[in-house]
């Protein structure tokens, strides 16, 4: 069983993570909840509380989610503050999700797993000229390619974080900055990836 009450992983792409392997004593509930709301707070909540089926001694909760709302946060701050004896808790969470400090303290916090985010698109993208970036960004905006966009989102999650301590101070919190608004609601993905295209370095 986890040696901390409450781990926090995080994913470059969640739908990398793995389920994790327990014990037979342990029972192991696994929740993929897209958007964490302060429903689903009082969910898990209610199943901290259960106790373990017959023939296991605790009970171990996985939540993998894309983002939690500040009011879930606030809901889950007493229980993961006094959890139930035979309760354990693994959030999987996106590299850039944040969460409040008063939650996040918490949590055993693990280091983004980016093995799984190299990815060929971005790659291509890395090493292409400018001219060549603004051409693949219009073609692919233009048939939609969602996979695409995905693919440059985890690539430069892993690029930024293997750079830190390399790239010029201004150039890193450019590339954060655009990857704390890139395929959010209401923002200009063409307008972000325009302004990538020039931030990014190239590698030839």
């Amino acid at each position: 069983m986890l040696s901390h009450h409450a781990i926090l992983s995080r994913y470059v792409d969640v739908e990398d993570f793995v389920d994790i392997s327990v014990p037979p004593t342990t029972e192991y509930v696994r929740f993929d909840i897209e958007k964490f709301g302060i429903d689903d707070a009082r969910r898990l909540v209610q199943e901290a509380y259960r106790r373990p089926t017959e023939g296991h001694t605790e009970r171990l909760l996985c939540t993998v989610s894309s983002a939690v709302t500040v009011e879930a946060q606030h809901a889950l701050l007493k229980l993961l503050e006094e959890p139930p004896v035979t309760t354990k808790f693994v959030f999987v969470l996106p590299a850039g999700a944040s969460l409040l400090p008063t939650l996040l303290s918490r949590f055993h916090e693990q280091a983004p797993t980016l093995a799984a985010a190299d990815t060929p698109e971005f790659e291509e993208f890395l090493h292409a000229s400018y001219r060549e970036r603004l051409a693949v960004i219009e073609t692919k905006l233009k048939a939609k390619d969602d996979n695409w966009q995905a693919a440059i989102d985890r690539g430069l999650h892993a690029y930024v974080e293997g750079a830190r301590g390399t790239l010029p101070l201004a150039v890193l919190q450019e590339l954060q900055l655009f990857l704390s608004f890139y395929r959010k609601r209401g923002a200009s993905n063409k307008m972000l990836l325009e302004h990538l295209s020039i931030t990014l370095p190239t590698r030839s």
